[in-house]
């Protein structure tokens, strides 16, 4: 059984690299028919079916699959985490940061990582909410101080990108100088 999962998902992982979307979808929807009422093997489909489509399905396709995943999950979990993480990104993608910045906001009602407040960011930058924005940035700043310091490549680069991010972010709002309506 091991094996003939492995398979089918090399299959899909095949149909959406040959951009034969509808295809791949198709063969999804069939393995979650088959996985019946075993929710276990369903989020492991979905959540499969959600990796491949995303940033390669047009958007609202993507959006879709993402929310299919996200249905199918418990709040709190790794898998909601995810489902709900990567429906957010692409809303965004969208550009429908209203509904990212819901989905978001919900996520720091369980987590508060650094990456999360910088997507709640980016969603208030675009809603032009530029003090909500810079407050979760600056939120951002002591939870990424430690791994400046670290010993660890892969942490001091996570700082960097995080550090690099907020910067871009700042930017993207208007300057002190000015006034802020928000």
């Amino acid at each position: 059984e091991d094996i003939r999962e492995s398979l089918l998902d090399r299959e899909a992982f095949n149909l959406v690299r040959l951009n034969r979307l509808d295809e791949a979808l198709a063969r999804f929807d069939r393995r979650l028919q088959t996985a019946g009422s075993d929710r276990e093997k369903r989020q492991k489909i979905l959540n499969w079916q959600v990796q491949l489509m995303l940033k390669r399905a047009p958007v609202e396709k993507s959006i879709e699959v993402c929310r299919r995943f996200q249905k199918a999950t418990i709040r709190g979990t790794d898998d909601w985490k995810d489902a709900t993480f990567f429906l957010a990104l692409e809303l965004r993608r969208a550009g429908r940061h209203r509904e990212a910045l819901e989905l978001t906001n919900d996520f720091l009602q369980v987590e508060r990582s650094p990456n999360l407040l910088l997507d709640a960011a980016e969603s208030l930058i675009a809603l032009k909410r530029h003090k909500e924005a810079a407050a979760l940035i600056e939120e951002v700043q002591p939870q990424i101080q430690s791994l400046k310091d670290s010993h660890l490549k892969w942490e001091i680069e996570q700082y960097e990108n995080l550090a690099e991010r907020s910067q871009v972010l700042k930017k993207r709002m208007p300057q002190p100088d000015k006034s802020d309506s928000k």
